[in-house]
């Protein structure tokens, strides 16, 4: 694709514009060795050649960005005189010539980071591998890292999340469940937890945290700028021990979220992550994103999160025709982590019954990357949401005391 010079297509315009603004778009795969220098010497000797053949059959691996100061940067090939190769045999243009001693994984990452600021998105190329031997393991041990930067990730797939005949009902019942406990995000915050807990338990992964983030606007209302709308957002991080499902209730672990999304303290941490787009009109403060980078450089946990779950909030029927040039609007930034849920809840255009009462209807979007994520994780994942929410649902729409029993669930009762 790159060969062609194409233009980027939207998905890669945001990660360059992120880039652009100091905080670079990125993911680190990190592997462990136990081998002798010499083997390690060997291995890295044969993963040459693949790599090069890799870079021969996938022209955007090196491939560098053009006219990226105007609207439409498009991808300069470079496949058949790379700028970056170089005539010396003993260095490889994506392989680390050195191997570097740290004392922890956490290190690796902190180091990776900072070679990932220096990508040269005009030349290429846009990703490495870092070869590093940890200094506090009695045997030779040895972390392999590859670093992308997200220009050039793989695909993202997308799937839409049927809740059955019920869907129609949902938000109102996710509503009546939440009261005076957390708004419909929040509860679906919760809902998205208990999924992902039971998604990864069945995995063969070992997991002992999940990460959520969810946007939140940076500009106020009394600026005229609106809650739902707008591309100055940032992420509200949370992170979540899976041993903590055990001791939280539905309603506690809810609050908990719903009272810090909607805290001060939340919209500093949103405003914290999003590099020089944290700059809004009523705070200026040049060259602050360089302090942010340094601070995450030195962060004892730089890893990204594993789950987003946007808010677009509940739209009314006769605005349809104009999301249609929505491009960024408290959605989940697609690069930031693993899986991404996208909501949002519309009300229906047919009026209201005799109660008062309008159905509106629960859209979810569940999206990923592939190769960073197995389709069966997505599978269960989603199968998982489906039942936790519809359970949830009922509970809302049954009397006040099925309704308070469900809240007094623990969370690790949804989970198996």
């Amino acid at each position: 694709m790159a060969t062609k010079g194409r233009s980027l297509d939207l998905l890669e315009r945001f990660q360059l514009a992120q880039a652009r603004a100091g905080s670079v778009p990125y993911i680190t795969i990190i592997g462990l060795m136990v081998v002798t220098p010499t083997d390690l010497v060997q291995i890295l000797a044969e993963m040459a050649p693949n790599i090069d053949e890799l870079m021969r059959i996938h022209p955007i691996l090196v491939a560098g960005i053009d006219d990226t100061d105007i609207r439409r940067p498009k991808w300069r090939p470079n496949n058949d005189n790379p700028p970056f190769e170089t005539n010396d045999p003993m260095v490889h243009p994506i392989i680390e010539s050195g191997v570097f001693t740290v004392q922890s994984i956490a290190q690796v990452a902190e180091a990776e980071e900072a070679e990932a600021q220096g990508f040269n998105l005009a030349n290429g190329p846009l990703w490495r591998i870092g070869v590093y031997e940890l200094g506090n393991q009695p045997l030779s041990s040895y972390c392999v890292a590859l670093t992308v930067h997200h220009i050039v990730t793989d695909n993202v797939s997308h799937i839409s999340v049927d809740f059955g005949k019920d869907q129609n009902r949902i938000v109102e019942r996710l509503e009546a469940l939440g009261h005076q406990i957390g708004t419909v995000h929040s509860v679906l915050h919760t809902a998205a937890v208990v999924a992902l807990a039971a998604a990864v338990a069945t995995g063969n992964d070992t997991f002992d945290t999940i990460g959520t983030e969810t946007p939140k606007s940076l500009r106020s209302e009394d600026r005229n700028h609106p809650r739902i709308g707008g591309n100055y957002t940032g992420m509200v991080e949370r992170s979540i021990p899976l041993a903590k499902l055990k001791s939280e209730t539905i309603a506690s672990f809810t609050k908990k979220t719903n009272s810090y999304i909607h805290s001060p303290e939340a919209e500093s941490d949103a405003r914290s992550r999003v590099g020089e787009f944290r700059l809004m009109p009523d705070r200026i403060i040049p060259d602050s994103w360089k302090a942010r980078l340094t601070e995450r450089g030195t962060s004892e946990n730089p890893f990204r999160n594993s789950l987003m779950i946007s808010n677009l909030g509940r739209f009314q029927g006769r605005h349809i025709p104009g999301l249609e040039k929505v491009w960024f609007c408290h959605a989940s930034m697609p690069w930031g982590a693993a899986i991404n849920m996208d909501v949002v809840s519309l009300n229906l255009r047919q009026p209201s019954d005799v109660s008062g009462r309008r159905e509106a209807r629960l859209a979810v979007m569940v999206s990923w990357l592939d190769g960073a994520i197995e389709r069966e994780v997505i599978d269960r994942f989603c199968a998982a949401l489906v039942r936790v929410v519809n359970l949830l649902a009922r509970a809302g729409g049954a009397p006040n005391l099925d309704r308070h029993a469900m809240r007094a669930r623990n969370l690790q009762d949804l989970v198996n």
